[in-house]
């Protein structure tokens, strides 16, 4: 008899994750800024140096399986463009048998306004490809009444449900003095990735992004203290739901900290805390490392599942040098 309820369980709770994955919304990246391409396309080109950013994620459920993403992404100032060039890879499994993988081409252009305001506009075009395999999910005719055991099904398997399709987005990133902002759209066009060739539509929703900080530099006896500094952030997106980032990096020398609130906002505008998040990176001039880690908040209603969210970070400049100054866009590593 537990074989069975077992049995049943994992079925109801994959039909739940096969729904939640198909009307997913975009990966939520903990460490933001250091996946800059992915935040928004303005950030395409916006130092001295050619970038080179890889990032992980796995969320790792103990009931269920694994939710992994991988981003990889280089950008490059282009001084004859008077901007710059971005590239970025995207693979994600949203869960068992669904996979999507982007390529995003982005273009940024950038005016100075002053000597301390900088503002660069960024577009950018995707191309996506998704897919399913239905071999790797458990139907209702699968699980044995009486011995509970999984048993062959009925259904048609081994059929895998693949979609191509095309999808634009736009962004604006400013800094003045030591704040910096941005403000972003990510599909635009609303285009439908359904699977289905009938008139079902499912549409992947607009997203909209606004990021806004500063950096505070660290005064001791009226002078700065160049080894030290804070630099609190807020995130604001929407796509399908409102979602709320805050939290601060505190930086010395090389090493730098963060730590994160992230809410998810209810239809009555209620806060419901999500995640705390704890980061911890280590910079040099030539490449940047971190690792942060997603402390999923328990939900009194709904009960818990012991939900695990690990992420690294490893952003690297090419042909490094300090000499070379371009109006660059700044904004936190991570």
């Amino acid at each position: 008899m537990f074989k069975i309820i077992a049995k049943y369980i994992y079925f109801v709770l994959n039909l739940i994750f096969i729904s939640s994955v198909i009307f997913s919304q975009d990966v939520d990246f903990s460490q933001f800024f250091a996946n800059k391409l992915y935040l928004n396309p303005a950030f395409a080109g916006s130092t001295e140096a050619a970038g080179f950013s890889f990032v992980t994620r796995t969320e790792w459920y103990s009931t269920l399986n694994t939710f992994d993403d991988i981003s990889i992404g280089i950008d490059q100032y282009v001084k004859q463009l008077k901007g710059g060039v971005g590239a970025l890879f995207l693979y994600d499994k949203p869960g068992t048998g669904l996979n999507k993988i982007s390529l995003d081409l982005q273009y940024s252009y950038g005016i100075k306004l002053t000597n301390t305001f900088n503002i660069n506009f960024g577009i950018q075009g995707t191309t996506l490809f998704k897919s399913i395999s239905q071999s790797k999910y458990i139907f209702p005719d699968m699980i044995d009444p009486i011995n509970g055991p999984v048993i062959p099904t009925n259904e048609p398997l081994g059929e895998t449900l693949t979609k191509i399709y095309f999808d634009a987005s736009a962004g604006l990133v400013g800094t003045l003095k030591n704040t910096y902002f941005g403000f972003a759209v990510h599909h635009i066009p609303e285009p439908n990735e359904s699977f289905s060739a009938a008139q079902i539509k499912q549409l992947v929703k607009r997203k909209y992004t606004f990021h806004f900080g500063t950096e505070i530099k660290i005064y001791k006896n009226g002078l700065v203290k160049e080894k030290y500094s804070i630099s609190p952030n807020f995130l604001y997106q929407y796509q399908y739901s409102h979602q709320l980032n805050y939290g601060l990096y505190f930086t010395y020398k090389e090493i730098t900290f963060g730590s994160w609130f992230r809410h998810n906002i209810g239809k009555n505008n209620i806060f419901n805390y999500d995640a705390m998040i704890f980061m911890i990176g280590y910079s040099k001039p030539e490449y940047d490392l971190a690792y942060s880690y997603d402390f999923k908040i328990p939900k009194i209603n709904v009960g818990y599942l012991n939900i695990h969210v690990h992420e690294v970070t490893f952003l690297y400049k090419f042909q490094y040098n300090p000499k070379k100054k371009i109006s660059a866009i700044k904004c936190p590593k991570f």
